[in-house]
């Protein structure tokens, strides 16, 4: 959450997990990041921007890791429907210099920002690839963003006085929750042809293991036991939200 002030700005941040040292190290590059390009505006530290995008791609890198995996997943069908944008969309790469194999996650996001961009009106292209090429470009697009946004004269007092509020998580260990087999009973008798084609779209299984793997050891709970427990989290946004409503926005400092 930003809140804009005349002579500055006050950034709350908030995550479902316990920030670690690798956290904040991050919080505080980026800061320093974007302090720097602002109060060197309207020159342009083409070096500064680039550790910027760099730094980004790094933490974020299991994310996008994920999700470039599926769109690598896409270039692989043999649907017919996918097949001659799946040419447009290697074409675009080539035609960019660069060997998809050998491609990093920085150049690919750009590739996908340029190329959504181009494509984005398409009503043939297959909803689901068009939507992993938007998602995995919004990365350096929201980079640009802001790096932009930063360069600007008007926000140049913003940037350069930054007050950052890091809201700390209130995780719960343990908390016994109903097992996915409890749930689905409510709604049909015949649990095992439900769940025999469930196991057959991987999407749905990937969802209930995410919701039902312990997320401190990231093993897998019986989906019909009795005894399932998991950590539980207070949303960040709630964090953010009930710090501000507690304190009433006159504190300074740690959450």
């Amino acid at each position: 959450m930003l809140e804009t002030l005349s002579n500055g700005c006050i950034i709350y941040l908030s995550k479902s997990t316990a920030w670690l040292e690798n956290d904040y190290k991050y919080v505080n590059n980026i800061t320093c990041y974007l302090k720097t390009i602002s109060t060197n505006a309207p020159k342009r530290l083409v070096s500064v921007e680039t550790a910027f995008v760099k730094e980004v791609v790094s933490y974020c890198s299991a994310k996008l890791e994920s999700i470039f995996e599926k769109l690598k997943n896409d270039l692989k069908t043999t649907d017919e429907n996918y097949i001659i944008h799946i040419k447009s969309f290697k074409d675009f790469i080539l035609a960019k210099g660069y060997d998809m194999d050998k491609i990093d996650m920085h150049q690919l996001s750009k590739i996908c920002y340029e190329y959504y961009n181009i494509v984005k009106d398409d009503s043939s292209i297959p909803p689901k690839f068009l939507g992993h090429i938007n998602k995995a470009g919004s990365y350096i697009e929201s980079m640009l963003s802001i790096t932009r946004c930063a360069r600007k004269k008007k926000y140049k007092s913003q940037f350069s006085n930054v007050i950052m509020y890091i809201g700390v998580p209130d995780i719960i260990k343990d908390q016994p929750i109903f097992s996915w087999k409890n749930i689905i009973k409510r709604f049909t008798d015949d649990y095992k042809v439900f769940m025999d084609n469930c196991s057959k779209k991987s999407e749905i299984m990937e969802r209930i293991r995410k919701v039902y793997n312990d997320k401190d050891t990231q093993q897998h709970q019986l989906l019909d036991s009795d005894d399932v427990k998991q950590r539980i989290y207070l949303h960040p946004a709630m964090t953010i939200s009930a710090y501000i409503i507690e304190n009433n926005i006159k504190k300074k400092g740690h959450l």
